[in-house]
C-alpha cells in the first residue's frame, strides 16, 4: 500500500496543468446551447463563481437542461466534457436510471425506472461531481480504476458509479 506522500508524488505525475483551459475551449466550441451547459458546471466547480441567488438559479436550469438533451446531444457534451471516458459516462447515465435512487441526509433507496426524471438530480450531482474528480488530471478507465482511493474522500462515488457504467 502506498504511503500518502507516495501516493501524492504519483499523482502529480498524472497533473495536467492546461486541463482547465482544454475543457472551456472544447465546450466553447460546442453549439451554444450545449456549451451553456457545459460551461453551467464548469463554473460550479470555480471557487470565484458568482454566489448570488440569481447567478444560482441560472446555473441550476442549465445543468438541469442536461436531462433534456437527446442522446447524441448527451454524448457530444460528455465527448467535450469527459473525452477518454465520454462512453462510459453515458452508459452510467443510462445506468442511473435502474439503480436504486438515494440522496439526501434522510435518504430512503427507491427505483423508479420508467421514471428517470425522478433521478435527473442524482444524475446531475454524478456529473458534477466526476468533473470535479477528473479535471486535474490526465485520465482514462483504468487510471480512474487503479488511483480511486486517493483522489479524495468524494471520489469514490462518481468514480464507481461510473465503473459499474462499464
Amino acid at each position: 500500500m502506498l504511503t500518502p506522500e507516495d501516493a501524492k508524488k504519483e499523482l502529480e505525475q498524472h497533473r495536467d496543468p492546461d486541463a482547465l483551459k482544454s475543457l472551456t475551449e472544447r465546450l466553447h466550441a460546442l453549439p451554444p446551447e450545449l456549451a451553456a451547459i457545459g460551461l453551467a458546471f464548469l463554473e460550479e466547480s470555480s471557487p470565484h463563481r458568482d454566489r448570488s441567488q440569481p447567478a444560482e438559479q441560472k446555473r441550476v436550469a442549465a445543468k438541469r437542461a442536461l436531462s433534456g438533451l437527446d442522446d447524441r446531444e448527451r454524448q457530444e457534451l460528455f465527448f467535450a466534457m469527459f473525452p477518454p471516458i465520454a462512453d462510459h459516462v453515458e452508459a452510467s447515465w443510462q445506468l442511473q436510471v435502474r439503480l436504486p435512487y438515494q440522496a439526501g441526509y434522510l435518504r430512503k433507496a427507491f427505483r423508479a425506472p420508467k421514471h428517470p426524471e425522478y433521478t435527473t438530480n442524482v444524475r446531475i450531482d454524478w456529473v458534477d461531481k466526476l468533473l470535479r474528480t477528473v479535471l486535474p488530471y490526465r485520465y482514462d478507465a483504468k487510471f480512474l480504476a487503479i488511483w480511486a482511493a486517493y483522489l479524495g474522500w468524494w471520489a469514490e462515488h462518481p468514480i464507481g458509479l461510473l465503473l459499474a457504467g462499464v
